[in-house]
């Protein structure tokens, strides 16, 4: 996660396919959730697009305090 949020903040990739939201910790940009099973039977699955911008917008919080907050929480971060 830490890599890959890395490479996102350097803007050396779009963004990181994958179903663990702490990589918004890490830095990343924008995540991509449900890839790999889109297109399965069921409608749970369909991929879907956020980013760091909706989050801060819709939450109200900047990244330090997305780090505390899980922190508090104790999430795997």
């Amino acid at each position: 996660d830490s890599q890959c949020g890395y490479l996102c903040q350097k803007g050396l990739v779009d963004g990181v396919i994958t179903e663990d939201s702490d990589v918004f910790l890490f830095g990343a940009n924008r995540v991509y959730r449900h890839v790999f099973s889109a297109g399965s039977n069921s409608n749970k699955n369909v991929a879907q697009e956020y980013t760091y911008e909706d989050i801060e917008e819709t939450l109200g919080v900047n990244r330090l305090q997305l780090v505390q907050l899980a922190m508090l929480l104790g999430s795997d971060y």
